[in-house]
């Protein structure tokens, strides 16, 4: 059986507990939440992270609800990461219990791309989670796409030599979502 999971993005502007509500109502499975906005992008956000009252009552209405957290969004690999904004905002998808996290590369210097996977993988692979990338989605700061073939995206998973991930490929408004395991 197939479950249907909503994303963020289906939801503009809405708050987090709205958003929450709806996705029960509308009769979804689960849900993708979003913890974090890379820099040099502009989709909505609603920040939960660092807003201990808000924490409590995003875990609270997930629990309520039944809804799965299916995946975290979007984890831009990018030459300069803040990971004290980043680890708390994975920390919090692991809280929750997410399963997967979406990852965008977005760094031209693939050697530095693969260290910061792996550094990313590191935090959340313990925390329950496991990383998938996305080819195809457009970069926020480097010059071109970075995974712009599936064949990337698996190679990038390879690079990295972990034992942990998928690969989501994106063309235009249709998603499918492709595993593949490394070794």
């Amino acid at each position: 059986m197939h479950r249907l999971i909503n994303s963020p993005q289906n939801t503009g502007k809405t708050e987090p507990l709205a958003y929450i509500e709806a996705s029960m109502k509308a009769g979804y499975d689960g849900v993708g939440i979003r913890t974090y906005r890379a820099p040099g992008r502009s989709y909505n956000f609603n920040p939960i992270v660092g807003n201990k009252d808000l924490e409590h009552d995003v875990k609270s209405a997930l629990k309520d609800s039944g809804l799965e957290v299916f995946d975290l969004y979007s984890f831009y690999i990018q030459p300069e990461i803040d990971w004290d904004v980043v680890t708390p905002a994975l920390e919090f998808g692991g809280e929750i219990g997410c399963k997967y996290v979406l990852v965008i590369a977005d760094d031209a210097d693939w050697s530095r791309l693969v260290d910061n996977t792996c550094r990313l993988v590191d935090i959340v692979e313990p925390l329950g989670m496991k990383a998938v990338f996305e080819s195809f989605a457009r970069a926020a700061v480097a010059d071109h796409t970075i995974l712009n073939t599936m064949a990337s995206c698996v190679k990038l998973v390879e690079d990295s030599s972990r034992n942990m991930s998928g690969c989501a490929s994106t063309r235009g408004s249709k998603s499918a979502r492709k595993a593949t395991s490394t070794r």
